[in-house]
């Protein structure tokens, strides 16, 4: 079953504010019955799975987008006409998106008792002990795939998404958790974490990162090449020296001396895969030596800790 969505948006794979806006939590009423408890075809077996990890974590899980669902009326043709209720995704906040817009949104939802399971276990012993209180959403929805269609060049283009954040929801596609061995599955948790963060700072002011900025601010996409470049090349032999992790040439590559920095934005990506992707004793032991380099990487990991991610 799939449950589509149409909506235009401006976001990124990964939208919206992580939480349900810190205390303003959606509470459900004491008159109220609580739908993100017990939701609307929820099974004997998914509403054990969703109670316990309640109960656990004061978080809801789902397995489904729609909360709630009963016929209130007959329409004039004489279908029944029902009174729905979703998780509503695209109730998203301090979203940035590239100028991505989405539409058909849908979600393949999981099976089988044990895919929801692993879903959960994964959820609770590799991603949740990683999410600080300011990270943690108000639920997850676990499914199989999270599709849409974006533009690209002008036209819609078929793509997924491994995570989706919304207001009330954190979506996390957990397709296969089962087969995957212990190694893999860290490699999803930190591919969930990278997702998210990358989405998080997006939305920061950018005077958060004036520090990390400040030491190549003034080298942000520009070139040399030839005598141009030599002074400069000579000064800084390797792009570490600046403190930059890559850049679009630097040396002499095609054979004569040259340099071609990239955009901030990019410098910003490289360290924040860079986080993730290596402990910090396998980046120390590689950048070490770069004294502007480490600086970079601690005053970005810095930030990451603070916005409530256990690196």
């Amino acid at each position: 079953m799939k449950k589509y969505l149409y909506m235009m948006l401006s976001a990124t794979l990964v939208i919206g504010s992580l939480t349900a806006c810190g205390d303003d939590k959606a509470e459900p009423s004491a008159l109220e019955e609580d739908i993100f408890l017990n939701p609307y075809g929820a099974t004997a077996a998914d509403q054990q799975l969703q109670q316990a990890f309640f109960q656990q974590t004061g978080i809801y899980v789902l397995f489904n987008d729609t909360l709630y669902k009963k016929q209130t009326s007959v329409n004039p043709d004489g279908t029944p006409y029902y009174d729905t209720k979703t998780i509503d995704l695209q109730w998203a906040l301090n979203g940035t998106q590239n100028s991505v817009d989405m539409r058909n949104f849908a979600f393949d939802y999981l099976t089988t008792d044990a895919d929801k399971r692993e879903a959960v276990d994964f959820v609770k012993n590799s991603v949740l002990p990683s999410l600080g209180p300011a990270m943690r959403p108000y639920s997850f929805l676990l499914v199989n795939a999270i599709r849409y269609n974006a533009y690209s060049y002008g036209r819609l283009v078929p793509s997924t998404a491994d995570v989706y954040s919304g207001w009330r929801c954190l979506a996390i596609d957990v397709n296969g958790i089962a087969e995957l061995n212990d190694t893999q599955k860290n490699a999803k948790r930190i591919s969930i974490l990278k997702s998210l963060v990358s989405n998080k700072i997006t939305a920061l002011d950018e005077s958060r990162f004036e520090e990390f900025y400040s030491f190549c601010s003034n080298l942000y996409s520009t070139y040399a090449m030839n005598a141009a470049a030599e002074p400069f090349l000579a000064q800084y032999p390797t792009m570490y020296d600046v403190g930059l992790l890559s850049a679009y040439a630097w040396g002499s590559p095609y054979g004569f001396p040259m340099y071609n920095i990239k955009a901030k934005e990019y410098d910003l990506e490289d360290y924040t895969n860079a986080i993730f992707d290596m402990t910090e004793e396998e980046f120390n032991a590689i950048y070490g030596q770069y004294p502007i380099v480490m600086k970079k990487y601690y005053i970005l990991r810095n930030i990451i800790e603070e916005l409530g991610v256990i690196i």
